[in-house]
């Protein structure tokens, strides 16, 4: 005689047929764009009335936020490899902030766009270069735009792709509630540990 165990949660309808929730669908999405759209506008108005100091804010606050999503990355891999069964409930929200890396490499573009200004001229540009500073010379082989560039490709690369990886198998674990998916994971996130602490360090 065999048995089966439903692994995946009820629906709320069927937890709580009485209940009726007071978000419509598509609502969310709507006020998401609305926050975008809200966000552009402000970032414009920065940028246009900042002057000089609009970049350095910028890398301050981009920073910021891209540690934020990074973090929920780390926590998502952490808890797989030490498999830990408290997180379960967390681990979605998580999973979620770390989906935002995306939208972070599209955020990266006005690094991209002022990589001229002052703010990073003093080893991105070899003509502001002081020729008597050694140890900035014996440098150049990595702090120069190219290679800046290729290690933010390579980076974001790592990065999104395990993000996508962990939230994608713990949504299919969602629907078939295979345990099997639990203990793939806990097995990637050893070597994506390894990965994101080496691109982070970079």
């Amino acid at each position: 005689m065999t048995s089966t165990t439903q692994l995946t949660a009820p629906r709320l309808e069927e937890l709580a047929p009485h209940v009726v929730t007071r978000v419509k669908a598509g609502e969310l999405s709507r006020a998401q764009w609305l926050l975008i759209a809200t966000g552009v506008v402000i970032l414009a108005a920065a940028w246009a009335t900042g002057g000089e100091r609009f970049y350095f804010s910028y890398l301050a606050g981009y920073v910021g936020v891209l540690g934020i999503s990074l973090g929920g990355l780390f926590f998502v891999m952490l808890q797989h490899v030490v498999r830990a069964g408290w997180s379960v409930s967390l681990r979605r929200l998580a999973e979620n902030v770390a989906a935002t890396l995306p939208f972070q490499l599209l955020l990266f573009l006005p690094i991209v766009v002022g990589f001229g200004h002052p703010l990073f001229a003093h080893w991105a540009d070899p003509a502001h270069v002081d020729p008597n500073d050694t140890v900035l010379l014996g440098k150049q082989g990595y702090l120069n735009p190219t290679f800046f560039f290729v290690r933010v490709a390579a980076c974001f690369l790592v990065w999104i792709a395990l993000a996508w990886l962990f939230r994608s198998a713990s949504l299919r674990q969602d629907e078939s509630g295979d345990p099997a998916i639990s203990l793939r994971l806990s097995r990637l996130a050893a070597p994506g540990l390894l990965l994101f602490a080496l691109t982070v360090t970079f």
